[in-house]
Parts: C-alpha cells; sequence; structure tokens
C-alpha cells in the first residue's frame, strides 16, 4: 500500500477539482478527497462482495476516453458465460456500486455505454505516469527540470503489475505498454543521473532493469559504457561478469557483439585520429580530400587534447565536404575517448571538457541530419553539460543553438524557443564572454523559430538584430571553426526561413539574391548547404506557384539528399512536394515526381 505521506506528496500537482485518485499498478487502491481536503482510503468493504465492481471499474479507468460499452465490459471480464442475464447483472450492480463510491455524477450513462470522469477529476496513476513521461522528454530527459518527473513516475510504476489480479486477453496490451513505460522511465532516468554526476544511482536503475528483465541486453550495454566512459574499467569487467552469470542462470545468453566490447574494455586506449591539416595554398578552407586517417597511441596530456580537437575540427570539414558516412564511422572512437577524459578533479577535466562538448556537437548535427532525433538531443545535452564543466561561455551557447536548431527541425516549438532566448540570455548577462559571431547566430535562429510559432512581431524584432549585429567576415571569429555560421545562416535561417513561415515568398526569394550578390562561397563548397539551399528555392517556387523550376529545384535536391544520407532535407523535400501535389494533383509536371520522393 502506498504511504499516506507518497500520496499527499504531489498535492499540489493535483486540480483542486479532483476528487478520486486512483493506483492501477499493484493492488486497487482509491483515495477520496473529503470536504476538508484530506484523502481518505476507500475500505476494500466499500467495493461489495467479490470482484464485479473493482473489476468493471479498472476496465473503465483504462478505457480510451475511460468509456466502454456494457457488452465490451462483459466480453471482457467474463468472455465464457453464457449466462448474458447474470453477465448484464453483474455490470448493472457493479456500476451501482462504483457510483455509491464515486458520486453518482463521475459515472456517466449514454444508452448502453458507460463513461468516468477525466483525469482532472478521478485521477490515475496510469495517465499521471504518460504525462509525466512526456513532460520529462519535452524539457530534455537528462535536464535537472526532468529528474523529479522521472522519478515520481518511477515511484508509481514500481509499485506493482498493472491491474493486479485481473485477467483476459485486453490486459496483455495495456500490461505490454506499461512495462515499456518502466523500461523507458529507468532508462532516461539513468541518463539524467548520469547526466549530473551521479553514476551509482544510475547504475541501480541499468542493474534494475537487468534484474527485471534478463534479456534486456541494451541495459547492461549502457551500463558498461557508462562506467567505460569515466575510467571506470575495472568496474564495468565486474559489473559485467556479475550480470553474465544472473543473465545465464535465467537461461539467456549475451550477443558475441556484448562481449566483443568487454573485451575492448582491457585493450589499450586507441583512437584513429584526423591529422592536422594545413592550409592550401590557394587560402581555402581544407577540403576533405586532404584528410589522412592516421593512429595514435598517447599519454592523456594537453598534446593528446590538442590532436583530438584538431580531428573534431577536421570531422567538421569532412561532415560539410559530402562524406557524412566517413565522420559516422570515426565519430564513436572520439565520442568515447573525449569522454573518458573528462574526470573529475584532474587539471585537464575542463580542457577535456571543451574538446568533449564539441565532440556531442557533432554528434547532435549528425544526428539531426540523420533524423534520429533522440540521439540528437541526448548528444545536445551532453554538449551543454561538458560546456558547463569546462566553465566555457561560448561552448555553453554554440551547445543551446544546436538544441534550438534540433527543436526547429523537428518543429518542437518549446524546445527551440526555450533553447535560444537562453542562449541569447548567456550573451546579454556576459557579452565579453560570448563572441559576436554566436551572439547574432542566436538572433538569426530564433527569428525563424518565432516566424515557426506564429509570432510575427517577435520574428521582426530577432531578424532586425541578427541583421544589425552579424559579423561582416564572421570566419575570423574564434567560434567559426565548430560553428561554421557564415553570413549564409543570416540571410538562409534568419531572414528567407522566417519569410516563408510568414507565407512571405518575395521577400524569402529577395534575401537569397542578396546572399547571391553578397557571394555564397560556403554552398559551392559544402553539399550539405548547397542542399540546404535548394530546399529554400524550392519552398519558395512552390509558394509562388512556378512549376517548371520546383519541380526541377525538387528532382535535383532530392537525388542530391539520397546521395548524402540526409533523411533530414530529404524529408523536408517531400513536405514540399506533398503540399504541392495537393494543389497541383493533375499536372504531369507534378505527378512525375511520385517516383522521386519513393520512400527510401
Amino acid at each position: 500500500m502506498l504511504q499516506l505521506e507518497q500520496v499527499r506528496q504531489k498535492d499540489s500537482d493535483i486540480p483542486s477539482s479532483c476528487r478520486l485518485r486512483v493506483f492501477v499498478h499493484g493492488p486497487l487502491e482509491a483515495w477520496k478527497r473529503e470536504a476538508s481536503g484530506a484523502w481518505r482510503l476507500v475500505d476494500k468493504d466499500a467495493w461489495g462482495k467479490g470482484r464485479p465492481a473493482r473489476s468493471v471499474f479498472k476496465r473503465l479507468l483504462v478505457a480510451p476516453g475511460r468509456r466502454l460499452s456494457r457488452s465490451s465490459i462483459q466480453d471482457d471480464l467474463w468472455p465464457d458465460t453464457e449466462n448474458f442475464e447474470l453477465a448484464d447483472k453483474n455490470v448493472y450492480n457493479a456500476i451501482n456500486q462504483i457510483r455509491r463510491i464515486t458520486g453518482k455524477d463521475l459515472v456517466r450513462t449514454y444508452e448502453t455505454i458507460y463513461e468516468l470522469a477525466d483525469q482532472s477529476v478521478i485521477w490515475a496513476d496510469r495517465d499521471a505516469c504518460e504525462s509525466l513521461l512526456k513532460e520529462a522528454e519535452n524539457r530534455g530527459w537528462t535536464s535537472r527540470e526532468a529528474l523529479p518527473l522521472l522519478e515520481q513516475a518511477l515511484l508509481y510504476l514500481e509499485r506493482g503489475e498493472l491491474l493486479e489480479g485481473e485477467g483476459g486477453t485486453w490486459v496483455y496490451g495495456l500490461r505490454k505498454k506499461s512495462e515499456d513505460m518502466l523500461r523507458q522511465c529507468r532508462s532516461w532516468l539513468a541518463a539524467s543521473y548520469e547526466a549530473q554526476g551521479k553514476l551509482w544511482q544510475a547504475g541501480e536503475q541499468y542493474r534494475a532493469m537487468i534484474l527485471t528483465d534478463p534479456s534486456n541486453e541494451n541495459g547492461l550495454r549502457l551500463w558498461l559504457e557508462m562506467l567505460a566512459r569515466y575510467g571506470k574499467r575495472q568496474e564495468a569487467l565486474k559489473c559485467h561478469q556479475e550480470m553474465k552469470s544472473f543473465v545465464e542462470a535465467q537461461g539467456f545468453s549475451l550477443s558475441d557483439e556484448l562481449e566483443q566490447m568487454v573485451a575492448s574494455l582491457n585493450q589499450q586506449p586507441t583512437l584513429a585520429l584526423i591529422s592536422p591539416i594545413h592550409p592550401l595554398e590557394d587560402g581555402t578552407r581544407n577540403k576533405p580530400s586532404a584528410i589522412a586517417v592516421v593512429h595514435h597511441t598517447m599519454p592523456w596530456t594537453e598534446d593528446l587534447l590538442r590532436v583530438y580537437r584538431e580531428g573534431i575540427i577536421a570531422l567538421y570539414d569532412l561532415y560539410l565536404g559530402g562524406k557524412p558516412a566517413h565522420v559516422e564511422a570515426l565519430l564513436p572512437l572520439y565520442a568515447q575517448q573525449t569522454a573518458s577524459l573528462v574526470t573529475p578533479g584532474s587539471v585537464l577535466t575542463q580542457p577535456a571538457a571543451r574538446v568533449a562538448s564539441l565532440t556531442q556537437q557533432l554528434i547532435c548535427e549528425l544526428g539531426m541530419d540523420r533524423q534520429d532525433y533522440g540521439t540528437a538531443l541526448r548528444a545536445g545535452q551532453q554538449a551543454l553539460r561538458y560546456a558547463e564543466i569546462a566553465d566555457d561561455r561560448d561552448l555553453q551557447v554554440a551547445s543551446l543553438i544546436k538544441l534550438g536548431s534540433l527543436g526547429y527541425h523537428r518543429r518542437d516549438g518549446m524546445l527551440a524557443r526555450r533553447s535560444y532566448e537562453h542562449a541569447i540570455a548567456l550573451g546579454n548577462q556576459d557579452p565579453a564572454r560570448v563572441t559576436p559571431l554566436l551572439r547574432a547566430r542566436c538572433y538569426s535562429g530564433v527569428a525563424q523559430v518565432y516566424a515557426m510559432c506564429d509570432m510575427p512581431q517577435e520574428a521582426y524584432r530577432a531578424m532586425g538584430k541578427a541583421y544589425e549585429s552579424y559579423p561582416m567576415q564572421p570566419e575570423q571569429d574564434p567560434a567559426y571553426p565548430y560553428l561554421r555560421a557564415s553570413r549564409f545562416s543570416l540571410y538562409v535561417y534568419g531572414d528567407c526561413q522566417a519569410r516563408l513561415f510568414l507565407g512571405q515568398p518575395n521577400e524569402a526569394a529577395a534575401a537569397l539574391e542578396a546572399l547571391k550578390r553578397e557571394g555564397n562561397r560556403d554552398a559551392a563548397e559544402e553539399p550539405i548547404t548547397y542542399l540546404d539551399l535548394l530546399s529554400n528555392y524550392a519552398e519558395i517556387q512552390r509558394q509562388l506557384d512556378d512549376l517548371d523550376a520546383v519541380t526541377a529545384t525538387l528532382t535535383e535536391a532530392a537525388q542530391l539528399s539520397r546521395q548524402l544520407g540526409s533523411r533530414l532535407y530529404f524529408t523536408k523535400l517531400a513536405g514540399t512536394f506533398h503540399e504541392l501535389r495537393k494543389k497541383w494533383s493533375h499536372e504531369s509536371l507534378v505527378t512525375s515526381l511520385d517516383e522521386v520522393f519513393q520512400p527510401w
């Protein structure tokens, strides 16, 4: 039974309209609010003899909309009965018994359909868990704000099996979802504990995942990876041996892939590093073809950190140069090794955290391009955490820009606005600690976000600040090597894309024309940037009903996005195409694109 203190714990989250709190994980408990505002546990005898009233109440509580027909209740709870009159009587008596407990107005009848009051009146732990997990995800599950939400959800989910004591096929899918929620909650909670340096508590969540489900190899893999990241290799090996013995005793075995990963923990740390690249004779940025991969085994020194940082910058070149697959192959090695260097108390902690932040920012960027938004979010949050450890305001702002971009791309206005506004606030608090390019890039990013959120006045103000503050030569800014925000970012993000959201295609086209007049070297040298430009041209042409131009642009851009493996831009282009097809469904030029936009 839940303690009364635990029931009271979250009273502040319960609306004053709530009259009943119900727990359906573990034994059924219902707490009724009395006139004084205190909660009183409904006595077991109040449910009457047998199980009918409790079973009908639980069945209604977990039904979609909390609404179910009498025949559906009978089929689910008494599927084998041949005495339909008795089944009718059971349901009728159960509903009356429920009304005596809840109050008649909380159980409505519509002919042969029964409906319970919603969550604001009859609070249920199952629905609360789902809301808590959603809110934790929206806030970023590794954030400090998400931690109490996840801990509260776990308190409810760990209370016991959903719909304890109930049988029948109707409970299987509901219990499976509850088990999935518990697994997800523990996974996010472990990541949240790790992000705040609470490694033991994180490990206990991974342990619980495995003990609850011995087949959950992913939980063990995440646990071992976390220990390895923090240099706890011997502890990881011990953990592996203990969990392996437990898993095998339950009749399961670990995969060869996991065993190989464990074996690698004993090896001397090595990393395929990208060698520093000298500027080309013509003064242009280094080209990916100039990159040579070499192997280093070096002591954990400042020299090694310098090599790592140069390698990460070279990976940015490689990614922008149209070789994302190469980056995907090398980046996990950088992530593992740079994270292992961020050891509390070391003289290298802050320099290592700077490099680790840069690594996670690139992981976030690549995750967005692949539409692996979960990975991108975790990497963005981790990048911010490393930047905070390094006490590097520039990297904090750069990490928030990545998170703002992520929110923009997945159309999460709350994440996008919160990230950019936080970044702007950091820049305003201490302008000397944030470079001019980073501050200006925040305004160009938030302009498109405000436009996306249908906030035109805020978008115009941000656009104006971006134009006022954007450096004429951003390549000379100290943040440029990892931010890569040329004046392309000003004209495309801060103007063109904002105008498109505001339904101003002519103004958007003018922004791109201004970029062209000023010079657009990025699009000429970087395939992914050229793809970004094409996607904006396509949307302008669609809004202007220029069918010849838009079909040609979409065809070229779709082919390039497949070539680069960019699911992000392919999805954007497909969205433009679908909007085009809605209006011009009988035009052969448009329908010819059906084959171009076949799913991957």
